[in-house]
């Protein structure tokens, strides 16, 4: 059940102030800060919804007009919260992934039918690409809707993206933000050799999960037990391949380095 929002949160207030010098009027902001205290909360994240929570608000028409017609970028929104992200982390790991909303409309953006590994089946509704940092927290970093080839919503063949390819302009956008991390996570689905090579160019490790034995993986050497099993690598066998166990499973590792 939706509590009313009485007033903004300490830590919204707080952290509101790095934001300020995007908006021309003070309304403005006040507007912002309705739109980052009310979406974590809200059980229907329109517009309309988000302003009713507030005990004190005025026409929905005013926070559409923030998101709908206002003069800030989405590019300056990210690069300020990157900037507050590198001051508190330090510095992290980026986890990419994607999920499904199920939704009901059919005049939402990107709602198709996509499937569900989870359930096993089709499900109507969208599907996102997203990706996070995790450090001394789980912190959102960008989201960009899948929207299928073929699609209602693409205005041309050309416009259509796979999600590695999502993934691969959230990892540039980022190293080109100045985000402070070492690593990419991944599950199978996103492992293949054009997004292991286009992390590498960014100067990043990569480590992904249930590959099959016969892949092999890399990483840049770049704590001391990385150097040191690459060392016993190369001295040990011709191949440079290895046997290593991790609690029950066995995994067949290569240093490609």
């Amino acid at each position: 059940m939706e509590l009313p929002i009485v007033a903004f949160p300490t830590y919204i207030e707080e952290m509101s102030t790095e934001f300020a010098g995007l908006f021309r009027q003070g309304r403005q902001l006040n507007q912002f800060k309705r739109v980052v205290t009310a979406f974590p909360l809200a059980e229907r994240c329109t517009i309309a919804h988000m302003n009713g929570l507030f005990t004190h608000h005025t026409n929905q028409s005013n926070l559409n007009r923030l998101v709908t017609e206002s003069r800030w970028k989405i590019e300056d929104i990210i690069r300020i919260k990157i900037d507050m992200l590198n001051r508190v982390e330090g510095k992290g790991i980026v986890v990419i992934d994607d999920y499904l909303v199920e939704k009901y409309g059919k005049e939402i953006y990107g709602v198709d039918w996509h499937h569900d590994h989870a359930k096993g089946r089709k499900v109507w509704g969208i599907q996102v690409a997203d990706c996070v940092l995790s450090g001394k927290g789980i912190n959102p970093l960008l989201s960009t809707v899948y929207v299928r080839k073929g699609s209602r919503w693409l205005a041309s063949s050309s416009d259509f993206r796979t999600k590695i390819e999502i993934q691969k302009e959230h990892l540039s956008l980022l190293v080109k933000m100045d985000l402070q991390f070492s690593c990419v996570v991944m599950d199978k689905w996103y492992f293949c050799k054009g997004l292991a090579d286009h992390i590498e160019d960014l100067k990043k490790d990569w480590i992904t999960l249930e590959i099959k034995q016969e892949d092999m993986v890399s990483w840049e050497m770049g704590i001391p037990f990385h150097n040191t099993f690459a060392q016993e690598m190369r001295q040990n066998t011709k191949l440079g391949f290895r046997v290593v166990k991790v609690g029950n499973d066995k995994y067949l590792m290569k240093d490609i380095s």
